[in-house]
Formats: structure tokens, sequence, C-alpha cells
């Protein structure tokens, strides 16, 4: 008679026999694959697909966007051991790639993994030369260029005359998420014609950094009227949504002299902290911008930024920060699961996200939906048929997750 244990995961309960799970170990496993991959035009590509040891009398095909891929139609694709290869990668082979192993076992399959071309837009470079007026904030404007993924902008200072460049910092500077550098008051000595404040853009589909525009500050002109004191917007967040796990910046940017260095606070708590924390205001901006190093679920809510120079009027903004997330496993299945013929099994699956993510689920790589609960894949009385692959996938608006397991019945 089977010694039966009870196993709890979470809210999920799972009947199954006592046998080691390493006894399935010669059923083909794949390997986890990429939620995304990233190509140039023209260049080589491979999307890896691969089981876990040994692969004999493994076949492996593949699907774009849900059909059938004929591998090596145009010549320019092949699968070697498993994985599909392009010789020189098209725009037309952006798309969901997914991996199907097939075996003696049942067919096991990767989780969908999107090919996209990587490519930044890059504008006709220009100098331009600007003149500034004495105490009063300015901006420098470099609009991001189109691409994917979204370009990183950085912005350098340029000696004409030894040809040296530096990252410029500067703390009256503070560039905004669009990539205008906003400064918060003029001085004397901005004034160079020798040196040149230049926008970059950096992203994978350049080796290089790429030069957008480049400004020479020529002149610095005396104001007509003293503006001392006074506080002047010039970017200021207003609803921002992040995603779980990325690195945020809240903007708080007003010019004027003397310079002001805003404090922050998340509903009503200052979050001000120190520059070794997750949340600071000390991010080399004077407090311009607010740093989220990681965003967590828990940081939504309304932020506002408290602006005081001590010589004009005291101003404050407030932040609507709002946070989404892709999908996280909670519960997931094991790569192997064993169970006795004639029990009832539970593959588990539950995930969270936001929003909610949709749960669903396949049998050797095609849908199936019978059986499916909160909890995950109830399999009443477990026969030699119900051996196989069973895949389960999370997914919203911001992502998908997968797992899979083999399912073997002794």
């Amino acid at each position: 008679m089977n010694s039966w244990t009870l196993l709890v995961l979470g809210t999920c309960v799972i009947y199954t026999t006592g046998q080691p799970v390493n006894s399935g170990d010669k059923v083909p496993v794949l390997k986890e694959a990429p939620a995304e991959v990233l190509f140039r035009e023209g260049q080589a590509t491979r999307l890896e697909c691969a089981t876990e040891g040994d692969d004999s009398g493994v076949e492996y095909s593949w699907r774009k966007d849900g059909m059938h891929f004929s591998v090596g139609q145009d010549t320019l694709t092949s699968i070697d051991a498993g994985s599909l290869v392009f010789s020189q990668t098209k725009a037309s082979d952006e798309g969901e790639y997914q991996c199907f192993a097939k075996s003696d076992f049942g067919v096991a399959s990767t989780r969908a993994t999107k090919l996209r071309r990587t490519y930044i837009e890059t504008p006709a470079f220009e100098e331009k030369k600007v003149t500034v007026v004495e105490g009063k904030p300015f901006e420098l404007r470099c609009p991001v260029p189109g691409g994917y993924p979204k370009p990183t902008i950085s912005w350098m200072r340029h000696h004409d005359e030894d040809g040296s460049t530096e990252n410029f910092m500067d703390r009256r500077a503070t560039y905004s998420p669009e990539g205008t550098l906003y400064f918060s008051n003029a001085s004397l000595d901005d004034a160079n014609d020798k040196t040149k404040l230049v926008c970059m853009a950096s992203s994978p589909a350049a080796d290089e950094g790429v030069p957008l525009v480049a400004y020479y500050i020529t002149q610095v002109t005396p104001a007509s009227e003293s503006t001392y004191g006074e506080l002047i917007p010039q970017y200021l967040s207003d609803h921002v949504v992040a995603k779980v796990g990325d690195l945020t910046y809240l903007y708080c940017i007003y010019g004027g002299t003397p310079l002001a260095h805003p404090s922050w606070s998340k509903d009503g708590v200052n979050v001000d902290n120190t520059y070794k924390d997750r949340i600071t205001r000390h991010n080399r901006s004077s407090g311009r911008r607010l740093v989220i190093k990681e965003v967590w679920a828990e940081d939504a809510g309304t932020y506002t930024c408290d602006v005081d120079n001590q010589a004009g009027r005291r101003l404050q903004h407030t932040i609507t920060f709002s946070v989404v997330s892709a999908p996280t496993f909670t519960t997931k299945p094991e790569k192997r699961t064993l169970a006795t013929q004639g029990e009832d099994v539970t593959i588990p699956c539950k995930a969270t996200g936001i929003p909610s993510p949709l749960v669903s689920w396949t049998y050797n790589g095609e849908p199936v939906t019978e059986g499916v609960t909160g909890d995950g894949l109830v399999i009443k009385a477990v026969n030699k048929s119900n051996q196989g692959y069973y895949g389960c996938t999370a997914s919203n608006e911001h992502g998908a997750e997968y797992a899979e397991t083999a399912l073997q019945v002794a």
C-alpha cells in the first residue's frame, strides 16, 4: 500500500506519493527561455532552446506568433541542437517565438520569447549658440530620438582646445526624462565659446554614444530687472506610473536665484533619507529629483516636494505615483512531478501582479481548460494517459511568466 504524504504550498494542497523527485530525472525538461531577445538588423541572432542533460531522441520545432515556423525556408534560418539561428536577421523576423521538444514522453515547450529589433532614429547633429540672462533660469532642449528600447540620454562637456570630454555635472543643472537640460539660473561663468554642452544618446543599437545636439553658451547678458528670490517652475512630474523593480525618478525642478533644494515627503512622511537609502533626494540633483532605486508595490502614493530658497515664497508641488507589475509566481510547479496511478493530483500555479494576471494552461503544448482552479490544475484519478508536460502561463499587460512540469505516473 502507498504511503501518502500531505504537502501544503500556500493555500494549495497536493496529494502525492512519497517517491523521490529525482527518480524522473531521465525525462527531458527544457531550460528556461528569456522573455525578450534583441537583434540588430543584418546580424546573426540565436534563440536558445535546449534540454537539461541528454537530448537523445528529442525532436525540436518552433512556432512564430502561434503558427508553425518553417525553419530554413528562406535559407537564413536553421536549428542548431534545438536553438533557432538567424544568419542575417531581418525586421520581418520580429515576433513571438516558442520552442517545442518532442520525445517519447510528450511535448515540452518554452515560454514565448519576443524577438525585437533594436534601433535608434538618429537625427542630423546640430551645433547651436545661445545667449542667456544672468540669474534667470534657462533650458537646453534635446528631444529623445525614437528607438527600441527607448534611448538613454546623458549630457557631456566637450573642450574644443584639447578635445577632452567629461560628464557634465553642475548643482544648478538637471535633465528631464525628455532629455532637456534645465539650469536653475545662469552665471557669468557659463559663457564660453571654446566649450560646448553635448546631448548624447545611448542604445543597444549603437556601439558608441550618439551625439544629438551641442550648445555653446556664447553670452550671458545682465538682467533688466531683479527677480531675486522668485521660484519659477521648469519641469514638474505630475502623474508617474512605474513598474515594480524599475529605477524611477520624480522631478521637482524650480529655477531661480538663490538655488532651491526641495525636500520630499510621501503621504506626509519625510523621504529625503540618505544617499544609501532605496528612496532618496541625494542623487547629485540638489533635491530636484527623488530617486526610487527599486520600485516596490507599496511605493504607490502621493509625493510632495517642498521648495524653499530662503529668499522667496515657499512652494509645494504634489505628484501622484502609481505602481504596476508584471506577474510573479507565488506558487509554481517543480520541473518534474511524480504521481501514483489512481490518485488526485494538483499541479500548483498561483501568481500575483498589478493588475491581477490571467493564468492559462497547456498540456503537451496545447491549451487545456478542464480541471483549472484558483490553486492550479487538478487531475482526478491520474493514470498513464495523463503523463506529459503541463505548462502554466501567468500574464497581464506588463509581462508574462511561464513554468512547466513533466508529470510522470508510476
